[in-house]
């Protein structure tokens, strides 16, 4: 016996049970209440002491080591996975994009060269479809049969696809039974709001959200699920921050299609109001709404309509949001890689279980991760011990590489005291205790 964790209030599917948990070689051996027997044989014993303890959080939407607009993320693959580690996130899921002179195939081992001897938990890569790619699509089935069956689409930046060229892909993903991950905003209509704004000279961060309207996310929502459905693909749509696109998630799966949903922290935390507080600082894509939009997409993530909460991790320095002439030129994204599971497990009305299913299990499900996200003999020794005392979040104190946060000052009523990582204890008394290059790649298959 590997590891021993005795008097567990552990977080089991649907129910929260008093249990001892024993681990062998990286994975769940066996869950009980009397395994206090295989004590004299184990390596380690943890004592839970009725701490909660839950799978490790999986979190399939953040952005590491990326390089978009002329700058680079704040978090690289070692800093954002050992970030996620302290916030008790244990696999993390990151995007490739290919030049236009690569291949598909080369694309996605380079991004794999890129992390592995940086990242500290484990990971996977979405691929991204970009316009030059579409004469690449011929790769789509060998990348699926090899391990890589999600496909990232935009409709909105200048590497936005048209509609045409949506389908066109949907149809490869479809025909090689994978699934679209999709950004969808009407970009046509944000270019056109941004343009004038510009011309107006109303340039303060207000602006961005202005320029890219609710009505601009839900009608490419809809817009999407019309071409997943003629195309018979089933879809993922990223971060969904506004109350309108819910009834068009919900009617889609009413005629049958396969759809899935997340929302990040920030959806749910933060409001337009923080644009005028913190300025350049919380310009996201899409922006923060009016706080009326936070009690639907709540009771969405409560009630099954949103399936999961990622934390589009995308951070940039203070000083290169302020800087920024003007809401166009800001570097867009927020940091949320080692405070989304606290945040959202003190949303009014959260369960401990649906907050592990909608932080842990479900995304690991959805994107094809068979051994993650459940405290279940046979799966990956993930787990996370989790603190009885409340915590203030501060940029001083987290550990992701960017000099602020949006929830500066919230106090949370926990926050991950162990973190298990296949068997090894890699974050024990807010100490980092692993080694660079210890997350392993995982291929994928979906159900």
């Amino acid at each position: 016996m590997d590891l021993l964790i005795l008097n567990a209030l552990a977080v089991v599917g649907s129910e929260v049970l008093p249990l001892d948990i024993a681990i062998q070689k990286g994975k769940i051996c066996a869950l009980g209440h009397d395994l206090q027997a295989y004590q004299e044989g184990a390596q380690r014993v943890i004592d839970a002491q009725k701490r909660i303890v839950t799978p490790g959080g999986v979190d399939i939407h953040a952005h590491l080591s990326y390089f978009v607009g002329g700058r680079h993320t704040a978090d690289t693959f070692a800093s954002g996975t050992q970030a996620a580690l302290f916030g008790g996130t244990t696999t993390v899921m990151d995007f490739v994009e290919a030049a236009e002179e690569e291949s598909l195939t080369q694309a996605l081992e380079r991004r794999r060269r890129e992390a592995q001897d940086l990242v500290c938990c484990d990971y996977s890569l979405h691929m991204s479809i970009l316009p030059h790619d579409l004469g690449k699509l011929a790769e789509i089935p060998e990348l699926v049969k090899g391990g890589c069956p999600t496909f990232k689409h935009y409709t909105a930046y200048s590497f936005s696809l048209d509609d045409g060229q949506l389908y066109r892909s949907f149809q490869a993903i479809a025909k090689a039974q994978g699934m679209a991950v999709v950004h969808a905003e009407n970009w046509p209509l944000i270019r056109e709001l941004i343009r004038q704004h510009l011309e107006a000279q109303e340039l303060a961060p207000r602006y961005h959200a202005l320029s890219r309207p609710a009505e601009a996310e839900a009608e490419a929502v809809e817009r999407v699920l019309e071409l997943a459905r003629l195309a018979q693909m089933k879809i993922y749509l990223f971060h969904q921050g506004c109350s309108q696109a819910l009834p068009l998630i919900e009617r889609a799966r009413r005629r049958g299609q396969t759809v899935y949903a997340e929302t990040c922290p920030h959806y749910l935390a933060l409001d337009d109001s923080y644009l005028e507080s913190m300025g350049p600082l919380v310009v996201c894509s899409p922006p923060l709404r009016p706080a009326s939009h936070h009690r639907p997409l709540i009771k969405a993530l409560e009630e099954g309509t949103l399936d999961s909460v990622s934390s589009d991790h995308c951070p940039f320095s203070r000083r290169e949001k302020e800087e920024a002439p003007n809401f166009a030129q800001t570097p867009g994204g927020l940091a949320s890689i080692e405070t989304r599971m606290t945040l959202i497990k003190d949303l009014p009305h959260m369960s401990l279980p649906r907050w592990v299913e909608v932080c842990a299990t479900r995304p690991a499900q959805l994107v094809g991760l068979p051994h993650k996200g459940q405290l279940l003999p046979g799966f990956d020794a993930d787990l996370v011990v989790w603190s009885h005392e409340p915590y203030t979040i501060s940029a001083a104190t987290l550990h992701e590489k960017v000099d602020w946060t949006p929830y500066e000052g919230r106090q949370v009523s926990s926050r991950p005291q162990i973190v298990i990582s296949r068997g090894e204890v890699v974050i024990s008394e807010n100490q980092y205790f692993g080694q660079l290059g210890r997350g392993r790649y995982l291929n994928r298959r979906l159900k």
